[in-house]
């Protein structure tokens, strides 16, 4: 799996490409919780092409939701491919998480509650 973040002036965008498993889901809480004791920040997962997520991803995305809020910050799931969608309903995690349909969207959203 490619996980590539960088830093945008209201929080951090993480885009993930590839499957998210047991294998991956180490470097992937690495990368997200990368900086946040110091740094509290918004943060958004653009999974546009992610193509597949376990139960240890939901692990971690679910830890990242846990911290951020902890610290009144907020974490938007961007693009999620149909696939990833289902499992995410299946297991009960899309009402505890902000989805959104596009990066872009998901850009508006942080930006309008940087200002709000």
């Amino acid at each position: 799996m490619e996980i590539k973040s960088e830093n945008l002036s209201n929080g951090r965008l993480i885009c993930l490409d590839g499957k998210l498993d047991t294998t991956t889901s180490n470097a992937f809480s690495d990368v997200l919780l990368k900086g946040m004791d110091e740094e509290p920040m918004n943060v958004i997962i653009d999974m546009a092409a992610l193509k597949y997520i376990s139960s240890s991803g939901l692990r971690v995305l679910l830890a990242g939701l846990k911290k951020i809020k902890a610290q009144n910050k907020i974490m938007v799931l961007a693009a999620l491919q149909p696939h990833v969608m289902e499992v995410m309903d299946i297991a009960g995690f899309s009402p505890l998480f902000t989805i959104s349909p596009s990066r872009e969207d998901a850009l508006a959203l942080l930006q309008k509650k940087a200002n709000g």
